[in-house]
């Protein structure tokens, strides 16, 4: 079995109950015509595409400003990265729809892409992350950006790479000519891919023979090898790692927000609420920046409709308004 087999069928295509396709499609945002459902740009109307902010093809990212201009007032920003078991998938796939909710209320969106596995392994898929933040930092004059309210959101390896951005794993690439750095205020870390060792360990136990191999191929290319041979590879691209570095040096956290589904096949919520505790003992953050939300009965993103629906997506878009930082 081919890795994008293995990925395809491990991670979301075969879940049983409901689908993708009977989602609550917000109208007019969605393209639900063709085998997958595609989201629709062409309702906004400021929008700027496959802007380059590395050298590489992949290293290209999408920004969307809302409707409605505010005079005087810079937007905060939404940075969506997308999920795919690190190898695959792309900005302009269902992954950016989540983010409509919060160009509706006023942020404006930047969905990302970055180098993929195996051509791009740990950990450049994090500092390509944290190169568009400061690309969009170093440009926000243009696109009426807010630099101190910037906000990620990434769904299965896309929550993985939000985290440890959120944590300063980033940066290390060619220095920045601007001295402004962006402040990410909020995480959100959809069904994210959090303890490596232990997902692997739980795949290799639990896991149907589909997400063995999904999960042993994804990690060979993603860390260069399977966490039971090189542990240290995977505890470097685990959040605790750089929980701890935070704190230790006394780095600002930014609010996070965990969602979950409580029957995921290939994140176990288990490793995703002990995550949410971890940040619970060692982080310092309050209780009102740090949550941790179950959807009842729902499977891994894009599996089914339960990420996708409006309700779970309007509650994280209103969390994450209480955490920009009003203008002096």
């Amino acid at each position: 079995m081919g890795l994008s087999a293995a990925i395809e069928r491990a991670f979301g295509s075969k879940q049983q109950g409901p689908t993708i396709h009977d989602t609550e499609w917000v109208k007019g945002w969605m393209d639900t015509s063709g085998s997958l459902p595609v989201p629709r740009v062409d309702w906004i109307r400021r929008r700027y595409a496959d802007v380059a902010y590395g050298d590489d093809p992949l290293q290209r990212l999408d920004l969307y400003l809302p409707n409605e201009a505010v005079l005087g007032r810079p937007y905060p920003l939404l940075v969506v990265i997308h999920g795919g078991g690190f190898t695959h998938m792309d900005k302009a796939d269902w992954h950016l729809y989540p983010g409509f909710f919060a160009l509706e209320a006023g942020f404006a969106v930047a969905s990302i892409n970055y180098r993929l596995a195996p051509k791009a392994k740990f950990p450049q898929p994090v500092k390509d992350v944290s190169a568009a933040l400061q690309f969009l930092a170093d440009h926000a004059w243009q696109y009426d950006l807010d630099v101190d309210n910037f906000f990620l959101m990434g769904t299965s390896a896309g929550g993985s790479l939000a985290l440890l951005t959120g944590l300063g794993a980033g940066p290390g690439g060619a220095p920045s000519q601007s001295t402004r750095k962006p402040t990410i205020r909020a995480v959100a870390a959809l069904c994210p891919a959090t303890d490596l060792g232990a997902a692997y360990r739980w795949a290799m136990e639990h896991g149907s023979i589909p997400v063995k191999v999904g999960v042993r191929l994804m990690l060979q290319r993603y860390l260069g090898s399977t966490p039971d041979k090189h542990p240290e590879i995977a505890a470097a691209a685990s959040p605790e790692k750089w929980l701890d570095i935070a704190v230790a040096c006394g780095k600002p956290i930014p609010a996070t927000y965990f969602l979950q589904g409580d029957q995921d096949p290939i994140v176990p919520w288990e490793l995703t609420f002990a995550c949410y505790e971890m940040f619970q003992q060692r982080s310092g953050l309050p209780a009102d920046a740090l949550y941790y939300e179950t959807l009842p009965g729902a499977g891994h993103a894009g599996g089914g409709p339960d990420f996708l629906n409006p309700a779970p997506n309007r509650r994280l878009v209103r969390w994450f308004a209480t955490h920009i930082k009003k203008g002096e």
